[in-house]
């Protein structure tokens, strides 16, 4: 699990939420710091970017819900990047290898008929 502190903005930039972030390997999950059992949002669809030019920490956006979370903790926010662009790769791998499982097993169909369709 990997967790950070941030400041949540969500449209209105002069409302600012205290955040806890935590990534559980398939969600991204925000809680309000304020009310621990209050969750912001859990989203699978989100994007990262480190700050640079040696300003400390950086981003976090989800397109969905317009939600934008900067943060200081630039060790958790590169450990989070690795972290879903591994996710993404296996996704990618598991999409590609669903349909090409169809494609096999159609044509086994396919070669199964003609057989049938020859026998007396």
């Amino acid at each position: 699990m990997i967790e950070l502190k941030g400041s949540l903005q969500q449209g209105d930039r002069n409302k600012v939420l205290p955040v806890l972030v935590q990534f559980d390997g398939d969600l991204l999950h925000v809680w309000h710091l304020a009310d621990p059992f209050y969750r912001l949002l859990s989203s699978d669809d989100f994007s990262i970017m480190v700050a640079g030019f040696g300003r400390p920490g950086g981003v976090i956006k989800t397109p969905s819900s317009h939600i934008h979370i900067e943060t200081d903790d630039l060790h958790a926010l590169q450990e989070l990047k690795k972290s879903s662009d591994r996710l993404r790769r296996e996704t990618k791998r598991k999409s590609i290898k669903l349909p090409l499982l169809f494609i096999a097993a159609a044509m086994i169909c396919l070669l199964i008929g003609m057989v049938l369709v020859q026998l007396p």
